[in-house]
C-alpha cells in the first residue's frame, strides 16, 4: 500500500507538509520513519472500525431475527425503561458475541406479552457485569436446574476435614482452569443468579467421578501424602453437591437466553 495515498488521507506522511525539499532523500528517510511509526498504528485503527461495523451489522440481524420470531398477536411496545438502557448499554459489547446476543434478547423479550412481566429491568446491569465465560456458564442451566460441584481438601485423624478448594465446577468443556471457572461461578453467585448447595447431591455417582480425575485433585492427594509423615491417616476427600439456578436465575435466562 502506497503510502503517500494513506498518508494524503488520514495525515500519516510528512512530504506533501514541505514546501520544499520533499523530494530529498533525507526528508523520504523521516517520512517512511513515520508512517512506519504512525501508519500502521493508523491500519489496526482501521481494522478495528473494519471488524466493530461488522459486529454491528450482526448485533443488528440478532436483534431483527429475535424480534421477527415474536407472534404479531404477541408484539407490544417496547418499554423505554428497559430497551433505552439496553441498547445504550450494548454499544460497549458489540464484540463480545455472547453478551451482544444477550442484549438482543433481552430488548426482543421485552416486546414479547409472553415474557415481558419476566424482564426485569436489573437485567441490564446484570448483563453489564458478565463476562463472555460467565454467559457460556449460565446458558449451561438452560435445561439443567442442578449441576455438580463439589470441594477438595484432606481429612486428617478422622472426621477433622480442612477444606482446601471450594466450589470446583467442571461442567463447562470450553474452560477446565478450576481457578478462572472459580471466580466465574462466584460471580454469577453475587448476582444472584445461581445457589451453591451442600445438602443435596446427585444420586448418580457417576456425574462426579471428572473431579477425582482433575490434575488439582491430584494435588490434593500428593499433599495428603505428604501429611501422612505427620498425621499418619491423612487422605484426600470430595465433599459432594451442586449449583443450582436461582427462580431469579431461571427469570433472567427465559428472557435473556
Amino acid at each position: 500500500m502506497d503510502p503517500i495515498t494513506i498518508g494524503t488521507a488520514i495525515g500519516t506522511t510528512l512530504i506533501t507538509n514541505f514546501a520544499t525539499k520533499g523530494d530529498s532523500a533525507p526528508i523520504q528517510t523521516l517520512n517512511d520513519l513515520w508512517y512506519l511509526t504512525f501508519g500502521r498504528l493508523q491500519l489496526l485503527v482501521d481494522k478495528k472500525r473494519a471488524n466493530h461495523s461488522a459486529q454491528l451489522e450482526s448485533y443488528k440481524n440478532e436483534l431483527v431475527d429475535a424480534v421477527s420470531a415474536i407472534p404479531d398477536e404477541n408484539l407490544i411496545e417496547p418499554p423505554l425503561s428497559i430497551v433505552g438502557p439496553a441498547l445504550e448499554a450494548s454499544k460497549y459489547y458489540i464484540e463480545e458475541e455472547e453478551l451482544r446476543k444477550m442484549f438482543a434478547k433481552i430488548v426482543a423479550s421485552s416486546m414479547d406479552d409472553r415474557k415481558a412481566s419476566l424482564a426485569h429491568h436489573s437485567f441490564v446491569e446484570i448483563i453489564k457485569q458478565l463476562s463472555p465465560l460467565d454467559a457460556q456458564n449460565i446458558a449451561l442451566f438452560k435445561g439443567n436446574y442442578h449441576l455438580p460441584l463439589v470441594n477438595y481438601g484432606v481429612k486428617r485423624d478422622g472426621n477433622n476435614k480442612i477444606t482446601t478448594i471450594t466450589n470446583v465446577f467442571l461442567s463447562n468443556p470450553e474452560c477446565t482452569d478450576i481457578r478462572v471457572i472459580r471466580s466465574s461461578i462466584t460471580n454469577l453467585h453475587r448476582l444472584g443468579l445461581v445457589d451453591f448447595r451442600f445438602d443435596i447431591l446427585f444420586n448418580d455417582g457417576q456425574k462426579y467421578d471428572v473431579f477425582t480425575h482433575h490434575p488439582v485433585f491430584n494435588n490434593v492427594v500428593s499433599a495428603s501424602i505428604k501429611d501422612l509423615n505427620e498425621f499418619p491417616n491423612a487422605e484426600p476427600f470430595i465433599d459432594k453437591g451442586v449449583i443450582e439456578i436461582t427462580p431469579f436465575g431461571s427469570d433472567f435466562l427465559s428472557v435473556c437466553l
